[in-house]
């Protein structure tokens, strides 16, 4: 094995336990592991992507689809990065227009979603022990 493959595998292995240390901390530290839930409340256009990433690895296809049908996407995007890495920059605009697609495509879904499903129905509910509700008790507002 080359030096260079050592330290993507070394790399891709770090951002993972990264990934996972972080999102275990805020779990434990808040209850979620959305960004945005913590400060405002407010679902994002991922949220659901974790859950449905257990599913998908619990071999919960279907749940893990209901959850956040983009995940496969989503997934999609870190498969063309390990393809196109070893090709060089020349098909880096397939993979670009492909993650420019997807984001957008999940913006007008978590539109639709927030019109259809918010608040009540997982994982479009709002989180009431957000930040931004603490600050505007503590403030008096």
């Amino acid at each position: 094995m080359k030096n260079n493959d050592k330290k993507r595998i070394r790399d891709i292995f770090l951002m993972i336990a990264t990934i996972v240390t972080m999102l275990g901390s805020m779990k434990f530290f808040f209850g979620t592991t959305c960004p945005m839930k913590i400060l405002v409340g407010l679902p994002c256009p991922g949220c659901g992507l974790t859950r449905a990433f257990e599913l998908l690895l619990k071999g919960e296809v279907k749940k893990s689809f209901r959850m956040h049908p983009f995940l496969i996407f989503f997934l999609g995007i870190f498969v063309l990065e390990l393809f196109f890495k070893t090709k060089g920059k020349k098909y880096s605009y397939i993979k670009n227009g492909y993650i420019i697609i997807v984001i957008v495509l999940a913006i007008i879904f978590y539109c639709w979603r927030m019109t259809r499903f918010f608040p009540g129905e997982e994982p479009m509910k709002y989180y009431e022990d957000n930040l931004a509700s603490k600050l505007r008790l503590l403030s008096g507002l």
